[in-house]
């Protein structure tokens, strides 16, 4: 029953500082506006949390936990490279759609954030691994023509990264995820026949 609450608490944490760093910058949110929201006390935050930066990035890592989830077994999927690639799309999207605002402080993080920062490249790097994957297996089916994988994924990291920063407000998941990949498609695409 302990952990139950133990684990509620550290949601309510998770729940209310994601609505906080989403509004405003890094530093102008203060732990005490976040224990507010979360109903919990201060000590209650450093007790799951020992910084604010292990906060932002625990705030940051629940997002990746998100898309790992939705994009597990994509890979091994019997579709096609450019069908799996529209659902990879799709699901970072969705990701991260409301946390765009959470991209432009990653980099700031200060020193005692480096053990988060490399927990958040790690799992940068498996969602590359599994572009560059289904970009491969497209490349050796014939579906898409040559091109470089791991530079190709890169770019498709890029391209889905601005989308969440930058979208309009009348942007939709789905439409922009079918805009990103056609755009990048027209560079990775086969050729069609004449």
């Amino acid at each position: 029953m302990a952990r139950t609450k133990s684990e509620a608490k550290r949601k309510a944490i998770l729940d209310a500082a994601e609505s906080a760093f989403v509004k405003r910058e890094y530093d102008e949110v203060l732990t005490d506006e976040i224990a507010s929201l979360a109903g919990v006390g201060k000590g209650t935050i450093y007790r799951h949390f020992p910084t604010k930066e292990e906060l932002y990035s625990a705030v940051l890592l629940r997002g990746f936990d998100e898309l790992e989830a939705a994009v597990a077994g994509i890979a091994a999927e019997p579709s096609g490279a450019k069908e799996r690639l529209a659902r990879l799309c799709r699901e970072m999207l969705r990701a991260f759609w409301t946390r765009s605002t959470l991209f432009h402080t990653v980099q700031g993080l200060g020193r005692s954030a480096g053990r988060a920062r490399r927990e958040l490249r790690a799992r940068r790097n498996r969602f590359h691994a599994l572009l560059e994957e289904t970009l491969r297996s497209g490349l050796e089916s014939g579906e898409l023509r040559p091109h470089d994988p791991h530079l190709a994924a890169q770019f498709l990291i890029g391209m889905l990264r601005s989308a969440v920063v930058f979208r309009r407000p009348g942007d939709q998941v789905d439409g922009l995820a079918q805009e990103i990949l056609a755009v990048f498609l027209r560079g990775v695409g086969a050729k069609e026949a004449p």
